[in-house]
């Protein structure tokens, strides 16, 4: 998944005593937020580990080169159109994967047969690259998928990868609206051919570095996601979320002024909710009030998908005893979010504590009945 970085649990959220700003606090206006890009302060991070090439990350073990052309150039199978063959051999070679939150690149891909869409989109590049077939990656905008690692949350877009024909070419004065292609895509049933936007190289590129980056904060290897970020950006300087996870990495730091600068600036190229968030945190902690009320009225504005604020309410409901409720929180989120297995896993112990419940109601109507008394206990569920 393209990862959509990253912003504090609204339970992480601390208001409490900041140096003030050395900016101004009013809001430049997007043409001089755009004019210049922040400077990363990079003596606060430290030395990390030399970044992996993208031509690393796409490539094959020559075993595993062996193995494709093998396959590809069988005889059996020159009858099938050459970016069909390719699409083949992926769906065979990759059936059962596994989605895995973290970004792989294609040999690594091939031989733990896990990874997320961006893994999978790199192990389709390798294998279209040595067949000689042209491909690009499509972005889809809505629904993005969210996860969570301790304080922060994850939202992740889907990228899918088309394979075009090497084989056709428009007749003279014919207008092409779509070539004709095959969407290689493993975590969808009916990818759409429109909607969202074409990534170009450089674009993609820079996703897979802002997937790696986003990881290694996750990690809390501030160093190392400072570094992959950094390489993004090399490849894509007007990459919104870039900006905003140099903001969370810097917010990291004690930077707040700096951190400030890096959402703004992230803000003026792509107006990301997440990056909305991070910035009204960031501004309640440096006891911004009004600017981080006005922030807030923004992100009520927008449509929200993620599921985490309903799982801490669901989460707080649970704890009190307030089954219902917290169940009515879950299954919100469970609308949102079908896919988290940590989700599904409160729904189910929800449920077992709701069936416990009524068991032991059903057992004292049962005893008031017959007389009997019932043995006293305090029960831990609260009344709603």
């Amino acid at each position: 998944m393209k990862g959509s970085i990253v912003l504090p649990l609204l339970a992480a959220i601390a208001v409490g005593c900041a140096s003030p700003s050395r900016l101004q606090h009013d809001v430049k206006s997007e043409a001089q937020a755009m004019a210049q890009a922040p400077a990363a302060l990079v003596h606060l991070f430290g030395d990390a580990d030399a970044v992996v090439p993208f031509s690393d990350l796409v490539g094959l073990t020559p075993v595993q080169e062996q193995a494709f052309l093998d396959w590809f150039h069988a005889a059996h199978r020159s009858n099938i159109p050459p970016h069909q063959r390719v699409a083949e051999y992926l769906q065979n070679r990759l059936k059962g994967v596994l989605f895995d939150h973290q970004t792989l690149g294609a040999a690594d891909t091939l031989i733990e047969g896990k990874g997320n869409c961006v893994s999978l989109a790199l192990v389709t590049t390798a294998v279209a690259r040595l067949a000689g077939i042209e491909n690009d990656w499509r972005l889809t905008m809505n629904n993005p998928i969210y996860s969570a690692d301790g304080s922060l949350v994850f939202s992740s877009n889907h990228v899918h990868t088309r394979l075009f024909d090497p084989s056709y070419a428009p007749r003279p004065g014919q207008i092409t609206l779509v070539r004709p292609m095959v969407i290689v895509d493993y975590f969808t049933d009916h990818p759409s051919l429109f909607g969202g936007r074409t990534l170009n190289e450089q674009e993609m590129i820079a996703l897979v570095y802002q997937n790696l980056a986003a990881e290694a904060l996750g990690r809390k290897d501030l160093a190392s996601s400072l570094q992959l970020a950094m390489t993004g950006l090399g490849h894509d300087p007007d990459n919104a979320e870039l900006y905003n996870l140099l903001g969370v990495l810097h917010q990291r730091q004690e930077a707040l002024p700096e951190a400030e600068a890096f959402f703004r600036h992230s803000l003026a190229l792509d107006r990301q909710l997440s990056t909305l968030r991070n910035l009204e945190s960031l501004l309640l902690r440096m006891e911004r009030t009004e600017e981080a009320r006005r922030i807030s009225r923004q992100i009520q504005a927008m449509p929200d998908s993620d599921p985490f604020p309903f799982i801490q309410l669901g989460d707080r409901a649970f704890a009190d005893g307030r089954l219902n409720t917290a169940r009515r929180y879950y299954r919100q989120a469970h609308e949102l979010a079908p896919y988290l297995p940590k989700l599904r896993y409160r729904i189910a112990m929800l449920e077992r504590d709701r069936a416990e419940r009524s068991t032991e109601l059903s057992l004292q109507a049962a005893m008031a009945k017959t007389h009997l008394p019932y043995p006293p206990s305090v029960s831990k569920f609260a009344p709603e």
